[in-house]
């Protein structure tokens, strides 16, 4: 198991080359399965069905898009105080939240629902194991079997490259947006580099999100930076949905911002409290939306009477 109890330090400590409890791939296979016999080939890609058809090649795996050693991480951070419940509800509430394209898959809808309702369960165990007094071994047996749930949800998991699956280098493996689908900041997105005329790769909503909420969440990864390539001469960083996409910085499809820590547009950053590290399971974008649609409402069904407006009375 990787996380473990150091009865020298008093700490949780993880060790995250420690293989899962279970494979990765059967996980990715119904995803994928699920997305292309639905009629999303529009907003998935053809590449999605690609990839099911050569999904026995050794070059697709079952790829995380959250690493196994951040979500570990977390779980310690949790047990050893060094974070709250909140937060540590804000970083589940990220990794259950799914790219836009995914509402539309009606068995996936299904899938989520039950992830969501395991590692509730999972959660619930471990804080029940943790406020109580029992051993560590418990402890650590539930501590592993939510790493085990979060590791493994299908929001999590893709059809994706080896190579790249295995050097995550930020915690968090990108993924390039493959078109704007239902996302309206994708269209945005999308307006802007046509003005622009920029042909640099969009990344997804879901990488945005989930990087800039490891880096508010996790202890010890605020200041983390993603960048193209770990090193000179290192391998092509590739996204693990588009798994051909070279975004290594020498070929001049840089993502935005990965030079500079990652993302330039608050927009698709997560939402926080201000002044603090407490995540809400949405981005800016969507906050913004919901608070103009509920101002749009209010402004609708509760105006005053157009007659009032014009002094006219009965």
């Amino acid at each position: 198991m990787g996380i473990k109890y150091n009865a020298t330090t008093g700490k949780w400590e993880t060790d995250y080359k420690v293989p899962r409890l279970q494979a990765a791939w059967p996980v990715a296979e119904r995803v994928s399965d699920s997305l292309v016999g639905w009629g999303l080939l529009s907003i998935v890609g053809q590449r999605e069905q690609n990839r099911v058809e050569t999904r026995n090649s050794d070059t697709q795996v079952g790829s995380h898009h959250v690493s196994n050693s951040v979500i570990e991480e977390m779980i310690c951070a949790l047990l050893n105080g060094d974070i709250n419940v909140i937060q540590f509800s804000g970083f589940v509430g990220g990794m259950i939240v799914p790219p836009p394209s995914y509402l539309l898959a009606l068995p996936t809808n299904f899938l989520m629902l039950g992830d969501s309702l395991h590692v509730m369960g999972e959660f619930i165990k471990l804080a029940i194991n943790s406020f109580t007094s029992i051993s560590r071994a418990r402890q650590q047996r539930a501590a592993n079997h939510l790493a085990d749930t979060m590791s493994h949800l299908h929001t999590n998991l893709r059809l994706g490259h080896k190579i790249t699956n295995s050097s995550l280098g930020g915690g968090v493996d990108p993924r390039v947006a493959r078109s704007a689908g239902i996302d309206p900041v994708a269209w945005l997105e999308v307006l802007y580099q046509y003005a622009t005329g920029d042909t640099r790769p969009r990344m997804a909503a879901e990488s945005i999100y989930a990087l800039s909420m490891v880096r508010l969440a996790v202890p010890g990864r605020q200041n983390q930076q993603f960048l193209p390539a770990h090193s000179v001469g290192a391998p092509s960083i590739m996204s693990s949905v588009d798994g051909d996409d070279n975004m290594q910085s020498s070929t001049g499809k840089t993502v935005h911002g990965a030079q500079t820590g990652m993302f330039q547009s608050p927009l698709r950053r997560a939402a926080h409290i201000p002044r603090t590290r407490c995540v809400l399971p949405i981005s800016w974008a969507y906050l913004l939306i919901g608070i103009a649609c509920l101002f749009m409402y209010f402004k609708i069904f509760y105006s005053s009477d157009p007659s009032d407006e014009m002094g006219l009375t009965l």
